[in-house]
């Protein structure tokens, strides 16, 4: 498995974090939230072009770091120069020999693409030593997997007390010596998952969850960690807290649309959740419209996140929601056929204009990774950052290791 040297995180994080404070007028600003995007005028031909594509065309390009970059080279050359460069200097490749396979009585009842990727990261581990212990765990399906792989015992760690339940049947069931704790991993840890022999691992730990591991796994010493960051935008604060060094020495600053766009990536869904998806922004921007030209104002207003039964029935219904939910008369409420249109025409052109934030997804994710990977490394770990499987499984491949000087 190809890896980024440690010596070259600080050169590389110095290159994207320059990278994106350069380029923040086409990043910052969201299209579905913004009139007009500031950096339209900037770049007319670049506009005319995104808005010249269809709405599938768009899409398409969307969900293809390759041609994103393609795209944008006649108008951003420089800046697409340093983002491919980046891309194929620091972005590590997974192992293409080819892997045992886990037992298949092990992935009953895991979705085959999670299975997929638990099966990819836990041939990835390399060695490890106990006590391990799986950081949010679920049902622990990644601990069965490092049991049976490993002959290692694990203790998951998991909030959830029914999963937690579930979980342990499942262990018994397969026979894994695989013990889940109903434990908040926010809370202080037990006793016996603070040895510093220990291993903390997590597949997919969201935000918060995965930074108080890495923490953790500093303030108690913990021998090797090894994790793939995801969901960067569910953290307690406003504005992300960098743990590094070098990253809170930057001017950069995010706030969590910007940790959201490192998201925005994702593999191909299912027909009906594109549809669904689609409606809910098409109807989202229709609203937002009717609420402008009934109240005159012109700032967006944020609705809540929802069911996708709502988006199921028809755009009258989703609007009565939506203007209780920003105390908007609902009498005042109009002329639906039309501004369902004119959601569909405003949801076609935010798709087109959003490409633009989109080529920087995964420079931001990069700064993210690096500041973890820094972060480890000033605090005495030796620090390895590989991908575990290909972007076509998971978007989120990018695993954390990190062992203890």
């Amino acid at each position: 498995m190809n890896t980024l040297a440690q010596n070259n995180f600080i050169i590389a994080f110095n290159d994207i974090n320059a990278l994106l404070l350069q380029n923040q007028t086409l990043w910052r600003l969201r299209p579905f939230s913004e009139s007009v995007s500031s950096w339209t005028k900037q770049y007319p031909a670049m506009t005319n072009k995104l808005l010249s594509l269809s709405t599938e065309a768009a899409e398409k390009i969307a969900q293809d770091n390759n041609q994103l970059t393609d795209f944008f080279k006649p108008y951003l050359p420089e800046t697409c120069k340093q983002i491919t460069q980046f891309t194929v200097d620091h972005q590590s490749q997974p192992s293409l020999e080819p892997r045992p396979t886990l037992s298949n009585h092990l992935a009953v009842g895991v979705p085959g693409r999670k299975w997929q990727q638990i099966n990819h990261f836990t041939h990835a581990l390399g060695e490890i030593t106990p006590p391990i212990i799986e950081w949010c765990s679920g049902k622990a399906h990644l601990g069965r997997a490092i049991y049976h792989l490993h002959a290692q015992a694990v203790i998951g760690l998991e909030w959830d007390a029914s999963l937690s339940h579930a979980g342990n049947q499942l262990s018994r069931k397969h026979r894994a010596d695989v013990n889940i704790l109903h434990h908040d991993v926010l809370s202080d840890l037990p006793t016996h998952c603070t040895k510093q022999s220990a291993t903390y691992i997590g597949l997919h730990a969201c935000g918060q969850l995965h930074i108080k591991l890495l923490t953790d796994a500093v303030k108690h010493q913990i021998g090797t960690v090894a994790i793939s960051p995801c969901c960067y935008h569910k953290i307690y604060d406003d504005i992300y807290q960098p743990l590094s060094t070098p990253a809170r020495q930057s001017s950069l600053h995010l706030d969590r649309n910007a940790l959201h766009l490192t998201q925005e990536e994702t593999v191909t869904a299912g027909a009906r959740v594109q549809r669904l998806r689609q409606q809910e922004q098409s109807w989202r921007l229709g609203f937002e419209l009717m609420r402008r030209e009934i109240t005159g104002e012109t700032t967006y207003h944020p609705l809540p996140s929802t069911g996708k039964e709502i988006f199921t029935h028809r755009f009258e219904d989703f609007c009565y929601w939506a203007a209780e939910q920003c105390h908007l008369d609902q009498q005042q409420l109009k002329d639906f056929d039309n501004f369902e249109r004119k959601g569909q025409a405003q949801r076609s052109k935010v798709i087109k204009l959003d490409l633009v934030r989109q080529l920087f997804r995964q420079p931001l994710e990069h700064w993210l990774v690096l500041d973890r990977a820094l972060y480890m490394q000033e605090n005495g770990y030796e620090v390895e950052l590989s991908t575990f499987c290909d972007r076509t499984l998971t978007p989120r491949n990018t695993m954390i290791k990190a062992k203890r000087r």
